[in-house]
């Protein structure tokens, strides 16, 4: 994928206004607001989840013509780099209306129901692995939830519907265990959340117990566990989607869409084009990493951190061969007996003399000195080092 100084929009699936369940999808050019269409979903569905990571997006679960859900629970790959499709391993709780979002390299399906039943169901893919685990479930079951991830990637279940609305909020955490926070001052379901440039997590819109439209936007400070009422939609409207288009990283505390399918490119990166250079010792010449740094969510270098805080591990990549070349980027964090305690990868690819800011998430999970490698390969399928490693240590407190 070649990156740009702003991602791409796509809007998956849905439903028009006479039913008819689509495939559809259209992706927004925001640097030159225009639309297109591009290679449909495989399978025709609404009420799905989308989720951008590691350059690619992945549709999960929802409906075809009626109830119950799609079973198996479709997972599909979306490739923005070759305009097309792949299969993933099923989603093992065939449901929609669920909450999805990627965290600490994971993907998260939460609760939704069958038409019959609202679950409290909580499953993680590994889309390295192309596995689904269960892990704990929703102290509260819900069809219709939000849900988002603050700085640090705890998970957030906000609002729904299990016969009643729902002003509920439960938050996940590392230690895969949930607790409730704050209920937000207004129930409602079919509602959309998203993470700010700030840090607040953005409840917005949805539908009351009367089935009347919404538009109420509440803001949530994870800091102070505090909600608070801010300027509302212009127009009220139920199962929205609402995403950053400029989230800091592919896989940190990234935001996703729920109830139907709208995402964006998942590798956000800050790009420029420039001259080849002479290389640096983070290349073999025709490919550098430059730059390479710990950073807070909003771009704030970091020198010390603390354990279970989200940071991002920076760097700039260049590309100085003559031709577009593809790449991955993988960060390496090994602890102070050189056990390797997180491995990421992210696959792109750049044009010729083209820069961008690389990010990928860690979160430590226990206090001491750590070794953070930095490093370019060809593939993850094909690991020939197009770099030579960058170490540098971090201290976590």
């Amino acid at each position: 994928m070649s990156f740009a100084s702003t991602p791409s929009i796509y809007v998956i699936g849905g439903s028009d206004s006479s039913g008819h369940v689509m495939g559809t999808v259209e992706k927004y050019d925001t640097s030159t607001n225009t639309w297109e269409t591009v290679a449909p979903m495989p399978t025709a569905r609404h009420y799905l989840a989308a989720v951008g990571f590691h350059g690619s997006i992945y549709a999960i679960g929802g409906i075809t013509t009626g109830c119950p859900p799609i079973s198996p629970s479709p997972v599909e790959k979306y490739d923005p780099s070759t305009n097309t499709w792949g299969t993933g391993a099923s989603m093992p709780t065939a449901r929609y209306a669920f909450g999805a979002v990627a965290s600490h390299g994971f993907i998260y399906a939460i609760g939704g129901g069958n038409c019959s039943v609202s679950f409290s169901t909580v499953e993680k893919y590994n889309p390295s692995a192309d596995k689904w685990t269960t892990v704990a479930p929703m102290p509260t079951a819900r069809v219709g939830l939000a849900a988002a991830t603050d700085s640090h990637g705890s998970i957030y279940a906000i609002g729904g519907n299990n016969g009643v609305s729902l002003n509920t909020v439960e938050k996940y955490g590392p230690s895969n265990s949930w607790t409730t926070v704050a209920p937000m001052p207004t129930a409602r379901w079919g509602l959309a959340a998203a993470t700010g440039a700030d840090g607040s997590i953005y409840a917005m819109g949805g539908r009351d117990i009367d089935g009347n439209s919404l538009n109420i936007v509440e803001k949530y400070n994870p800091s102070t566990n505090t909600w608070t009422t801010v300027v509302p939609l212009p127009t009220a409207r139920i199962n929205l989607a609402a995403t950053v288009p400029d989230a800091v990283t592919s896989n940190f505390a990234s935001d996703a869409s729920e109830n139907d399918g709208a995402t964006t490119d998942s590798a956000t990166a800050s790009s420029s084009t420039s001259s080849p250079s002479n290389p640096t010792p983070g290349s073999f010449g025709d490919f550098t990493i430059t730059q390479p740094k710990m950073v807070s969510y909003d771009g704030q270098e970091l020198n010390k951190i603390q354990v279970g805080q989200q940071v991002g591990v920076s760097s700039v990549l260049t590309n100085h061969n003559f031709n577009e070349k593809k790449f991955t980027y993988i960060v390496q964090v090994l602890n102070n007996k050189g056990q390797t305690e997180y491995l990421e990868g992210l696959s792109a690819s750049m044009v010729s003399g083209q820069s961008f800011t690389a990010v990928q998430a860690w979160a430590p999970q226990e206090p001491g000195k750590y070794t953070i490698q930095i490093f370019v390969w060809s593939s993850l399928a094909s690991p020939i080092p197009i770099t030579n490693p960058i170490d540098s240590t971090i201290t976590v407190v």
